[in-house]
């Protein structure tokens, strides 16, 4: 059975643009079949149709799947992990969030309520998933860091990395991190 991987970009993302991209390449060339989705709507997410969308994308979990998000690809991905039907080998979790700011809008607002309201049963996402990093960034202009930070380590025993300077990992932060996420993930499916 060969190693998969599912790329699911963030709010108003697009699949396989920067970091993304590369990180499809890569992992390919480790022998991975890449799945990098095109989300719905990706200017007006929801969890109903994201969460459908992976699920669909994903059929049968397994010990060789790492899935990789990218800000509210992440929530996509955590809220699948809570009602999968297998474990999977990992998560990378980029710009992940339970807590936001900096929303300004009220459809920015409107648009994260029920991402930011609805509860994650973070016992279910761990009992679905062998492992889990996550990315958080010193300045994001919308993950704040300790809150999330504090989340992920306590609720879900996530190895978290917090790295200096990297926004919203949006272009050059997000590639530095290609070369360690394929590690992981192959480390992960082996």
């Amino acid at each position: 059975m060969s190693p998969r991987a599912i790329i699911i970009h963030g709010w108003d993302g697009q699949p396989d643009t920067g970091w993304l991209g590369t990180l499809h390449q890569t992992l390919a060339q480790r022998g991975f079949l890449v799945t990098a989705l095109a989300m719905p709507h990706p200017d007006r997410p929801t969890i109903t149709d994201w969460v459908g969308t992976l699920s669909q994308a994903v059929g049968q979990p397994d010990s060789q799947l790492v899935l990789v998000g990218h800000s509210i690809g992440c929530q996509t991905i955590l809220r699948y992990l809570a009602q999968a039907s297998a474990p999977i080998a990992g998560a990378i979790l980029v710009a992940g969030f339970v807590t936001l700011q900096g929303l300004v809008t009220a459809e920015e607002k409107a648009i994260a309520a029920p991402w930011l309201e609805t509860p994650i049963d973070p016992a279910a996402v761990k009992a679905h998933c062998r492992h889990c990093r996550v990315y958080l960034s010193n300045n994001d202009t919308w993950v704040p860091l300790e809150s999330n930070q504090k989340w992920f380590t306590k609720q879900l025993g996530a190895e978290v990395t917090v790295c200096n300077n990297a926004e919203h990992f949006m272009a050059g932060a997000g590639e530095q991190l290609v070369p360690e996420m394929a590690a992981l993930a192959n480390a992960w499916v082996k």
